[in-house]
Formats: C-alpha cells, structure tokens, sequence
C-alpha cells in the first residue's frame, strides 16, 4: 500500500524545489542588478579619452585653416609685404623666396615674423598634396619664429605686449607640431626615427635629449601628440602655455634597466613636451640642397621641470598634464580587475605601482582605493593634485591595487610588506628622505587597510579573535608566519600621514545579513588561506572566539559592525607623530552619512582634523571639497617636513615632530567634530 503521507510529500517536493530556484535567480538577478549599479556609480567602463575629429590649434582662427577661403595670412603680414613691394594676394610659396632675400638684407621683427607666417601658409596649403614640400616649410616657420623669439639682433625690436609676440610662439609651437605629425604619418613617431629625420630639401642631424627626468630617450616605446586627443573622463583639463609640443609619452615595457621598473604599470604613459633648438639654421636657402641642418630635440617631463633656458631667457614650456593620465586610464583596463578582485581575491593581485617615473627626492602619496574599487577612481584626485605646481614638484603618486573580496586586516598586512619590500627595493641603505615621510590616502574601505599602518597592534588584535594565547598555536611554521604578520604588527615607520576618506571606522549597517549571504555565495577566498585556516582550526580546536570563522569571512564580513576587529582598530594605539586625518561623507544636511557609512561610523577620534562634505560614498574622493582638503593637508606636510628637515632627527623618531592643523582653513571650511 502506497503511504499517501509520502505521496503528498512527493508531490509537494518539486513545488518546493520551484520556489527555492526561483529565491535563487531572484538574488542572483538582484546581485547582478547591484553589479550593474555599482559598476555605474563607480566608473566602470569610463571612456576616458577619444579621437579629436581635428587637432587642437591656436592658430586655426587667425589664419583661417578651417575655412573654405584659407589658409590666409593675418591682414598684420600683408601690411609687411605691401611695405616691401609685395603682392599679398600671391601665391605664399611664391613669396617665400623674396622675402626671405628681403629678411637676409636686414634683420628686421616684422619681417622675420612674416616670413615665418608665410611659410607656415604655405606649409598648409601644400600638406595634402605634397607634405614633403610642407615639411620644408613647416622647418621654414619654426626656424623663423624661433628668430623671432630669440634672435639677440631683435632684443630691442620685441615687444612682449605686441600680439606678434604670441603669434610667433603659436607658430613655433605649431610648426613643431605639424614636422611631428608628418613624420608620424611617414614613419611613427618614435625617438630612433626621429633621430633619422631629414626632407626632401636637406638632411638633418638629429640629436634627441632626455631632460628632467630619469629617464633617457629610449625609455619610450612611443610618442603620441596630446592635441590629437579629447579628455573625457576627468572634469578639468590641466595645461600650462609657453613654447614647446605637449606629447603622450608611453613607456617601453620589459626594460629591466633599474629596480624601479617592477613596479611601473604596463602602458603608462607620462607627460612629455618637445623643444626644438636649430643650431645651424641661419637663413633659408633653398639652392643649397645638401648642406646639414643640425638641430637639438629635448623631452622635457612637466612633472619635474616647467621652463627651458634659451640664451639669457627663461621660457615657460607648454605641457598637457591630464590627456596623458587619461590616455593611461583608457589603456590600462584596470577596470575589470575590481570584480575579479571582489569575487575571486587571490594573493597575485596585489601590487604596488607607479603612476610617474619613481624620484628619490619626491614624497610618497600612497593611494588606497575601496570595496569593489580599483586605482581608476582616484583619477579625479590625481589629475587635480597635480595641477598644483608645489605638489607635483614635491610628491609622486603610486597607488595600492589589492583584491577587495578578502577581509581588510590581510590586505593591510599585505599593504605593510609591499611598503617594506619598495624601501628595500629602491632604497636598502636608507639614504632617500623622502620615503620616511609618506602619506597614505584611503577610501572606504582602504582607509581602514591604510589606518592600521599607522597603529600598534600589541595583542589587542589576536585578543579580538582568539582566547588562546599565540604562544600556544600549534601550526606550521608558514601559517604561523602569516598570522604573526596579520595581526602583530607595528607602526611603519616611513608613514607620517594618513587621510582616511568615508571609511567604515565602527563597520557599515550594509554589511548586513544579506550581503554577507551573498558574499558567501559569490566571493571565493584564495584557496591557500582557506585551507591554511582550515589546518589552524583542525589542529587548535575552539581556537577562534564564537563567531568568527576566518575561512569564510570576506570583507563584507569584516566591515560588518559586529566586526571584533574594528573597535580594536579604532581604538588602537596610534605612534606619537604620526597624524591622522579624517573626511567624513553626507549624502544631503538631512541624511545620516553618505548612504553607506554612518555619520557615527564615520566619525574618528584623535583625528588631527576631520571634515564634513556634501557627497555620497562613491562620490566623496572625487569631491572638489575632498579634494581641496587633501590638497591643504598635503601642502600643510611640506612645511613640517621642511622644518623638520633643517634640525635632521633619526627616522624613527616621531616623538618631537608637531601636528600642523591651519587654523585659518578653519574659520573659512566646515573643520569640525561629531558629537560623541
């Protein structure tokens, strides 16, 4: 006899299985939609750059390059021509030759500065049809306008409020700019190729420079004009104005040449600015074909130097310092390294690298990004400091590219051996400085891994976690070692600040029930330490305190507020010297944080200074505000550091060093305290 108990359980069974599929697609659909949004807030998939349907060119307008009737000469050259018995309504090839016998007899401003209009119109009007003539005449212009500018025969002659003036500079910069492009177009712009140059007319004896910087001519894989492109990630675009070429240099990869090069991002690419000096240019002379030009092509870097000596002139360089970051951005695809880092975090992706040629007599500014984050979101940031020119002469910027699905107290043990292992990569006899006075930068969740680089862990931290002391662990000698660096610890001593930035200190009420069951679902711990902790707690029974299960805790588990590592950390002991700053977020004056972090959460005692901003948790690091403070506060560790420096104590010795805080910021920014 069939039992009607099992049949009604039988038949119950695949509703059941039913409904429990269909719970599971609707979190795995809520998932995804989260992936979606988030992805959106944050960035992913930002197009940071794009193609320029035509370059950039100050001289468009005034000589009419765009227009059906030019290019023309401006109604100021014709004038000169007229005065000397010349047709303006000419052809501008044509011209050339008796001007250039005119510009011979009698060096003259007005002169000089017409022939080199003149030729680059008729470099213009002869590009498409025969860019080997135009190149001629394009090297015409630059050599003119370079007369112009700083031909001690004209000294008396010039005059820097003339309109000529500039025009001169826009000319050589655009002559330069025009020789670059065709020579790319013939043969790609790199530096042996260029080294090679020559026209038609004459060959040219080419040497190429390398200057301020510490890297030579060959570093670079290749060159891109900065003009050819459009920003469009980055809400300002950063330039200075003065002579020279902005260009986008990219980094050969592979070189092996220095103890820095492991630590370089492959396809960064950095600001450059080509200068051309002629050397044996004296006047044009297109009979003699043969005869050696001989010129000198420097590569400035922006970031280190910011004019050229011509002569007894000190001369402003022209420099692009955002299209090469976002050309970089746009390359790189960090992006989707912050999904695989949140839900397959592994030991191989955590790297420190640079975003600038390393310089031993610049300070640190370590960037540390957020849960389901990655270096990218600190474009906004990056490209802001360093339009500051005492920032940028003073600091360099790495970043901290860790796996967010892993608990943060493992990525800031990882975080602690990378900075140890940099020092002693660049620096083993500790001579350098500037790497004893880094600045650490976090958001969210990386202020967390960020603050505990500054803190003493005596034994508060394993106390958190376990009864039984850590004498008493029986364990290999590997998974012992581990442990020892995660939660014994002491401050580093190279970091002299940190700014956290809408981090968690008291844990998130998002880390909830819900999202620690997804995470379980979906993020999947190194298989190492998953078995590492398996072996601890199989060989140590009862080892950990109830609650805690470290194999299968990811970070949405440790940025929970019934985390017992956070009330360690935020009461931790903090190394005398060491200063601490704090930004809170506030998504409106109505809201109670950032709608991801708490006010209280937020809050930090002891911080040095500590601000509210009108911005949400995704959006509180890119914040002009935010960015404004972290500015201050990195202006207001250059005095320190330069008070410190003239009276040189040992490294190690943070006791004396006194916290700045600019009490004038305060009267005009919100500076202030949370109540308790």
């Amino acid at each position: 006899m069939v039992n009607p108990i099992s049949c009604n359980a039988n038949r119950a069974q695949p509703s059941s299985l039913r409904q429990t599929k269909f719970r599971r697609r609707s979190w795995y659909c809520a998932l995804l939609l989260g992936i979606v949004a988030v992805s959106l807030l944050t960035g992913c998939g930002t197009r940071w750059i794009s193609v320029r349907g035509a370059p950039r060119n100050p001289l468009t307008e005034r000589l009419q390059l765009g227009s059906w009737s030019g290019p023309k000469i401006t109604e100021r050259t014709a004038l000169t021509l007229r005065r000397n018995g010349l047709n303006p309504e000419a052809d501008a090839a044509e011209l050339l030759r008796p001007l250039n016998d005119i510009s011979r007899k009698e060096v003259l401003a007005e002169t000089t500065y017409a022939l080199a209009e003149v030729a680059f119109v008729a470099a213009e009007s002869t590009k498409t049809s025969d860019p080997r003539a135009a190149l001629e005449y394009y090297c015409l212009a630059a050599s003119e306008s370079y007369r112009f500018l700083f031909d001690p025969r004209l000294d008396q002659q010039r005059n820097p409020y003339d309109p000529l003036y500039r025009g001169a500079s826009d000319l050589y910069n655009g002559s330069l700019d025009a020789v670059l492009r065709i020579l790319k177009s013939e043969r790609g712009l790199n530096l042996q190729e260029l080294a090679t140059a020559s026209s038609d007319q004459q060959p040219w004896d080419v040497s190429v420079i390398s200057r301020g910087g510490p890297w030579q001519a060959d570093a670079y894989e290749r060159l891109e004009l900065a003009a050819d492109y459009e920003v469009g990630g980055l809400t300002n675009e950063y330039r200075t104005y003065g002579l020279g070429v902005p260009l986008v240099a990219v980094r050969r990869e592979n070189m092996a040449n220095a103890a820095a090069d492991q630590y370089y991002p492959p396809g960064l690419a950095v600001p450059l600015t080509a200068f051309v000096r002629p050397l044996t240019w004296d006047h044009w002379h297109p009979d003699e074909v043969g005869a050696s030009r001989s010129v000198v092509l420097e590569l400035y870097n922006p970031l280190q130097a910011t004019s050229v000596i011509v002569g007894p002139h000190r001369i402003p360089l022209e420099s692009d310092l955002t299209t090469p970051l976002a050309y970089f951005l746009n390359e790189a695809e960090l992006e989707p390294l912050a999904t695989k880092g949140l839900l397959r975090p592994s030991h191989d992706k955590h790297k420190l690298f640079f975003a600038q040629p390393f310089d031993p007599d610049k300070i640190p500014v370590v960037f540390v990004h957020g849960l389901w984050s990655d270096p990218t979101s600190w474009a906004e940031m990056l490209n802001e400091l360093r339009a500051t020119p005492a920032v940028r002469a003073r600091y360099q910027f790495w970043f901290y590219m860790y796996p967010t699905g892993q608990p943060f107290w493992y990525s800031a043990a990882e975080l602690r051996q990378k900075l140890a292992d940099v020092r002693t990569n660049l620096d083993p006899q500790r001579r350098f400085a500037a790497m004893d006075q880094m600045v650490l930068v976090g958001h969210s969740m990386g202020g967390l891994v960020s603050k505990m680089q500054a803190v003493e862990s005596g034994n508060e931290f394993w106390q958190a976690i376990s009864e039984r002391p850590f004498s008493e662990i029986d364990t290999e000698d590997a998974v012992r070692d581990r442990l020892a660096k995660t939660f014994f610890f002491r401050p580093n001593p190279s970091v002299h600040r940190v700014i956290t930035i809408g981090s968690p200190h008291r844990g998130s009420s998002y880390a909830n029930a819900t999202t620690k069951w997804l995470a379980s679902k979906f993020v999947r711990l190194p298989g190492d330490l998953v078995d590492n902790v398996q072996k601890l707690v199989g060989m140590n029974p009862g080892i950990f305190r109830s609650g805690f299960s470290p194999e299968y805790d990811t970070s949405i588990d440790s940025l929970s507020a019934d985390s017992p590592i956070l009330p360690v950390l935020l009461n931790a002991r903090r190394q005398q010297g060491i200063h601490v700053h704090n930004v809170i977020g506030r998504k409106s004056p109505t809201t109670d944080g950032d709608g991801i972090v708490s006010l209280e959460s937020a809050s930090l005692p002891n911080a040095d200074s500590e601000i509210v901003v009108e911005a949400s948790h995704v959006e509180i690091h890119r914040n002009p505000l935010t960015i404004l403070e972290v500015r201050r506060i990195l202006l207001d560790h250059l005095q320190e550091m330069d008070r410190w420096t003239r009276h040189p104590i040992p490294a190690y010795d943070n006791a004396i060093r006194p916290a700045l805080i600019d009490r004038r910021m305060r009267k005009t920014r919100e500076i202030r305290r949370l109540p308790r």
